[in-house]
């Protein structure tokens, strides 16, 4: 057991020295090509470049939109870029993404469905008069007649569409 601590003490003191002296050549000589520095440290070219991946370059804007969206609950991503946008110069598509990925998505509410008013019967009339019913055609004939007997009681014709005013006439011709 002893000897596995001692080996990964050691391991990681290469590593850092390794570190050290990957950071020491760039200083030295910032011409270099990346293929030959990679060569001369003994590093391949991938794992050169994926340890900018563990850099969250996004971290001070995805605390600035956690901040506005909980300071403005109501606001979507939109509202949020233009906030955003007169502090900084941000594309709207990564503020969407980050929103998205902090899990702030707006949730639309659904609207509730009404209930079914029960239907009601059409109660038949029982006497003469009991229901009128005025018809309107397109070219402003106005057609009245009961329902209890489907008679045609008077027909008006009119410049106008009011309708209390054709049946204000009917009256006076059914009297």
């Amino acid at each position: 057991m002893k000897t596995l601590e001692e080996e990964n003490g050691k391991l990681k003191k290469l590593y850092a020295e390794l570190a050290l002296e990957n950071e020491a050549i760039m200083l030295i000589k910032p011409k270099l090509g990346e293929r030959k520095s990679c060569r001369l440290l003994k590093v391949s070219r991938t794992g050169f470049r994926n340890r900018f991946k563990f850099f969250d370059k996004d971290k001070e804007l995805k605390e600035r939109i956690r901040e506005l969206a909980y300071k403005y609950k109501r606001a979507g991503y939109r509202q949020i870029h233009d906030f955003i946008r007169k502090e900084a110069r941000v594309n709207h598509k990564r503020i969407y993404r980050l929103y998205v990925e902090l899990g702030l998505k707006y949730q639309i509410k659904q609207r509730r469905k009404r209930l079914p008013l029960p239907a009601v019967p059409k109660l038949l009339p029982g006497a003469f008069g009991e229901r009128w019913s005025v018809g309107l055609a397109l070219f402003r004939k106005k057609i009245q007649n009961l329902e209890y007997n489907r008679r045609l009681w008077s027909f008006s014709d009119s410049d106008s569409t009011g309708v209390f005013n054709s049946f204000r006439e009917s009256c006076k011709n059914f009297e």
